[in-house]
Parts: structure tokens; C-alpha cells; sequence
């Protein structure tokens, strides 16, 4: 599959799973891990609660999967351990359903799950692994969310995990752009005739805040529990400049990875 080269390259694999040093990991994972996998060709990477995700050797999701073993494992167990039977969950930025396929199972039967992702070939992608998997509790919305209504124009990038409305991270940049559509949360929920949303998770390459701004009244009408990513500290205190204001206050839960954050309504 991957070779006698990925074979050998086990106590790099164990420095990056299994030490609480930090040091020369990035380079490890970005530099040498990617170098000894293949270029093409897929794999099924099995989450916590058994559903399988299509992923690609040559991004970063995938080789970050095989480099570590595990996928954001303290947010998995965090909503796994908190949102049991929920009303209705809400994944903003589902790139292919890591989090979609985790919050489906959660949820259950009598729940329902919302995911919005707007690069085509990632709600392609999005749409198999919900397919194969058989879950019948989610709906796709193949958009962006913003602070406004219309078209714009999304940056692309290399690997589907870092287009953005803002700008393109972690020099993948391919200077192509495409027109998607951006709407407001608040549209959608109200068009919807306002259901109950208890948890949000909202990952788009820094555009975080205009989400935020576009889903004031859903906020303060649920506040459900937000799963958020930020990137710097100047992020942060931008995202927070939008949800303290309403009441929520920030945490960051043993184990999460550095960028993710949990902000809760204080009621």
C-alpha cells in the first residue's frame, strides 16, 4: 500500500503521536511524512463511531490522519460525550464529514444534521461519504455562510481544506478563484421556521467571524455551544468580540488541538 519507505518511517510516526514535545513536528508531518506517501490513490479512514471517510493521500487531511492515527480526537470525544440526542447539529465548513459523519451518529435517529460546505469537489466528496454510510439524518447545503446574501468569490487552494473567502492558508495558494453563494445562518434557519439548534461547528479558513455576524438572532435565540477555529490570538479576540457581547464566554478543553475553541452561552 504505502510501502517498505512508510514502513520504516514508524519512529517519526511514534514522535508525532505519542510525545508531549512539540518541537520539529510540523516539519516531520509536512516535509518528510508526505514525501514517503503515494502521490495518488485513496484510503478509508474509520472514525471513533465506525463510519469510513474517503481521503486522499496527497492532502493534508489524509496524511495527517496517517501521520497521527487519529482525527482531532478530544473534539470528537467532547461532542461524543455532550450532545447525545440532540435536536439538530450544525457543521459549517464540512469540507468531506469528518465532523458531519461524527455529528450524524451523535444525534441519532430523532435529530438532524446541517452541512454546509461550498467548494464543489468537497460537496461531492461530502455527499459520497454521507451515501456510504447510510445516514438518512443530513442535509447538505452546498454554500457558503457569511454576514451577507449573493455571490462572491471563493480562493481556492491546492488542497480542499484551505479555500477560503478570505484568504488562502498555509502556502496553497493556486491564484484561481470561483464564484460560489453566500448566504446568512439566519436565512436558512429562519427559512426553515426556526428549529432548535443546540451545537455549531464553523471552520472556514478565517472567515469565522462574518459566519458569526450572519447567525446573530439564531445565537441568542438557541445559544447552542460552538466549536469555532482560530488561528491567532487577534482571531480570537475578533470572535469574541462578536459572541461576548451576546453572552458567551470562551474555553479551550483539555486536548483540543491549539486553533479550536468551545464558546458556551453563559444561561
Amino acid at each position: 500500500m504505502k510501502g517498505i519507505r512508510w514502513m520504516l518511517s514508524w519512529p517519526i510516526r511514534a514522535y508525532l503521536r505519542y510525545s508531549p514535545l512539540n518541537k520539529g513536528k510540523w516539519f516531520l508531518e509536512r516535509k518528510v511524512l508526505s514525501a514517503l506517501l503515494p502521490k495518488q490513490g485513496n484510503f478509508n479512514y474509520i472514525l471513533p463511531n465506525g463510519c469510513s471517510v474517503e481521503l486522499y493521500y496527497s492532502e493534508s487531511l489524509g496524511s495527517r490522519c496517517l501521520a497521527y492515527g487519529r482525527f482531532e480526537i478530544a473534539e470528537i470525544e467532547y461532542i461524543q460525550n455532550n450532545f447525545r440526542g440532540v435536536g439538530l447539529a450544525i457543521d459549517v465548513g464540512a469540507n468531506v464529514g469528518m465532523y458531519t459523519l461524527t455529528l450524524s451518529n451523535v444525534v441519532g435517529d430523532h435529530g438532524n444534521v446541517w452541512a454546509f460546505e461550498a467548494l464543489p469537489q468537497n460537496v461531492s466528496r461530502l455527499k459520497s461519504n454521507i451515501y456510504n454510510n447510510n445516514l438518512n439524518n443530513v442535509e447538505v447545503f452546498p454554500l457558503a455562510l457569511g454576514d451577507d446574501s449573493g455571490s462572491v468569490d471563493f480562493l481556492v487552494a491546492t488542497d480542499g481544506a484551505y479555500g477560503s473567502l478570505i484568504s488562502v492558508q498555509d502556502n496553497k495558494e493556486t491564484n484561481q478563484t470561483i464564484k460560489v453563494q453566500v448566504e446568512k445562518l439566519d436565512v436558512v434557519w429562519g427559512n426553515s421556521k426556526k428549529p432548535k439548534v443546540d451545537f455549531i461547528k464553523i471552520d472556514v479558513e478565517g472567515a469565522e467571524v462574518g459566519v458569526l455576524k450572519g447567525a446573530i438572532n439564531l445565537l441568542q435565540t438557541c445559544k447552542p455551544v460552538i466549536l469555532i477555529e482560530a488561528n491567532s490570538n487577534t482571531h480570537l479576540n475578533e470572535i469574541e468580540s462578536v459572541l461576548q457581547p451576546i453572552g458567551y464566554r470562551w474555553e479551550q478543553p483539555k486536548g483540543f488541538e491549539k486553533q479550536n475553541y468551545i464558546f458556551s452561552h453563559k444561561n
